[in-house]
């Protein structure tokens, strides 16, 4: 397990907070900081978070998805990760600083959760729902692997 004190993951929180705003915050224009904030402790509690930190200590790639039922858009309200009757992953949010970033993200989500690898994968991108077939992140993970290694 990784142990961290509570003020780093305070620090952790805000961090990861500034670098959506920075990086997509035209998703959460009208959510509060506190709102986000706590979207953000939730994904880290659920496990459904991967984060990038450069060597300077920088947030610089964030991934968040979960598993649901279908591959329709639903208005985040709390819900879970569901890997018992989920049978598509959604990607909420996957953001980074380069292709090498965002390599890594997948790499780590797709280790977590390895049944991605089996299932389709939805995400809203450039403003329209995207379908993708199953081993959708698990392709990128694959790509990752060749081009940078394990």
């Amino acid at each position: 397990p990784v142990l961290f004190n509570v003020r780093f993951a305070m620090n952790l929180v805000t961090s990861i907070h500034d670098y959506i705003r920075k990086k997509g915050g035209h998703f959460f224009r009208d959510w509060t900081r506190e709102a986000l904030e706590d979207k953000i402790e939730f994904h880290l509690q659920d496990d459904t978070i991967s984060i990038a930190i450069d060597h300077d200590g920088n947030v610089c790639g964030v991934l968040i998805g979960w598993c649901q039922r279908g591959s329709e858009h639903i208005p985040w309200k709390w819900q879970h990760n569901n890997t018992i009757t989920g049978d598509t992953w959604w990607i909420d949010q996957f953001m980074a600083d380069c292709p090498c970033v965002a390599a890594s993200l997948a790499v780590k989500f797709c280790e977590k959760w390895p049944q991605i690898a089996h299932m389709p994968t939805a995400m809203h991108r450039r403003g329209k729902l995207k379908k993708a077939p199953p081993g959708y992140l698990f392709k990128v993970y694959k790509k990752a692997e060749t081009l940078y290694g394990n």
